[in-house]
């Protein structure tokens, strides 16, 4: 197979991905288009936008989303906002596709390859590294991080049964608790609701954390945060888990719904909440409603956060790789 390596244009990623000949496979969030002009518009000021494309007789065989610095290029995103990420192939043009890629680095005078949090499975590590190998360049890859998530059963008390007798015992009882300070409803918005008053209710209720989250939400995360629901809740993909006891918002998870699989992003509660554990409930209610959703998978992402184990949640490792091209 004969590869020609191009530049491409953000915009021009929405065609490619919404094409419905496209057979490349796209495997989480963090690499779609939306995802990635949203990271660009907000954070992309101090690199270089390099989206190289791979084409074989007119068809798009694979993409590697990619910002450069100088001699050195990674992914477009950043370890704070990017629970990991991937190179997009075509089933069996990955082999090609790499060989070509390495090449175009090559002739670009790229020296440096730095691509971080990588799933065991994903094509950088089942491709790149051992080509990069062959090629005789020096490599580098460790595990830096984990990623949580569980195969979600048919049914909530089938559920309730993985997790074990103690951890069954602790969901049950908080449920319990919770109903005893009040009356609570929990949903889970509609891929088709309008997000922007969600996400600003969402954006509140973080804040009210204080300490490390109210920290984290920056003016910048917070334009990001809003452009990945409206770009996200543009195509269905965004939804909002809301908790609410005495119609009063006491907790709210932020996740996509993608690929047949629930990605928890992030989470925010009142802390006048903490001690009826609101924060972990709308967690738990939040799988409940992706089993009632009959999705097949629930990710709690990056990060090793002990609910995520009492949850349920099997850790996954994710890994960094550095290349330095001779």
């Amino acid at each position: 197979m004969t590869v020609y390596i191009t530049q491409v244009q953000l915009k021009q990623l929405y065609d490619y991905w919404l094409s419905v000949s496209n057979k490349m496979r796209w495997s989480c969030p963090f690499v779609l288009p939306p995802w990635l002009e949203s990271w660009w518009q907000v954070f992309g000021g101090h690199s270089r936008e390099y989206l190289l494309s791979g084409c074989s007789q007119g068809e798009m065989v694979g993409l590697a989303p990619l910002k450069r610095n100088s001699s050195t290029v990674s992914f477009m995103g950043d370890a704070d906002t990017c629970d990991y990420q991937d190179f997009i192939t075509l089933k069996g043009a990955e082999t090609a596709f790499i060989n070509t890629l390495l090449d175009h680095f090559e002739q670009e005078g790229i020296k440096r390859v730095e691509l971080r949090h990588l799933r065991p499975e994903s094509v950088v590590l089942q491709y790149m590294l051992p080509i990069a190998i062959s090629r005789g360049y020096s490599v580098k890859s460790s595990p830096e991080a984990v990623t949580s998530e569980i195969y979600l059963p048919s049914s909530w008390n089938e559920y309730l049964g993985m997790i074990g007798r103690k951890q069954r015992h602790e969901v049950r009882r908080k449920l319990r608790r919770l109903s005893e300070v009040g009356n609570f409803d929990y949903f889970l918005s509609n891929g088709s609701d309008s997000v922007n008053h969600l996400i600003q209710d969402f954006l509140h209720l973080f804040n009210q954390n204080g300490g490390k989250k109210a920290a984290f939400m920056t003016y910048e995360n917070a334009c990001f945060f809003k452009l990945l629901s409206a770009k996200f809740g543009r195509y269905g993909l965004m939804r909002f888990g809301c908790l609410n006891v005495n119609s009063h918002q006491v907790a709210m998870i932020m996740v996509f719904d993608y690929n047949n699989t629930i990605y928890l992003y992030n989470s925010a509660y009142h802390p006048s909440w903490r001690h009826v554990s609101a924060g972990l409930v709308s967690k738990a209610m939040g799988i409940k409603e992706a089993i009632g959703l009959n999705r097949s998978k629930w990710e709690f992402l990056k990060g090793e956060e002990k609910y995520k184990r009492h949850l349920g949640g099997q850790e996954v490792k994710l890994y960094s790789m550095e290349i330095k091209i001779n």
